[in-house]
């Protein structure tokens, strides 16, 4: 599978304080990542509503299965694994 390359919209302040706050890696596997991934999609997404708790950090691997298999899907299993990587980070 081939990795995209993060674009340069993701270097605004917000996409900064995330990759350093998951340590650059993804969220359920713990490697590097290479996708930042929106929990709730943002075709269904209200702008004002694309905040840091939306977004996770992926590998290509776990991104592509959660595409795969439907992002809508994955929503609150995302959630609740976000908050349990937070509390476990340093």
């Amino acid at each position: 599978m081939k990795d995209m390359t993060i674009s340069t919209e993701n270097d605004s302040d917000l996409y900064q304080n995330i990759l350093k706050k998951f340590q650059y890696r993804c969220l359920i596997d713990f490697k590097p990542y290479s996708h930042l991934h929106h929990i709730v999609p943002k075709s269904v997404l209200h702008p004002e509503d694309d905040t840091e708790d939306n977004i996770v950090l992926l590998c290509a691997d776990c991104h592509e299965v959660i595409h795969d298999t439907g992002a809508l899907n994955w929503i609150d299993y995302l959630r609740e694994l976000r908050i349990k990587r937070l509390a476990e980070l340093p």
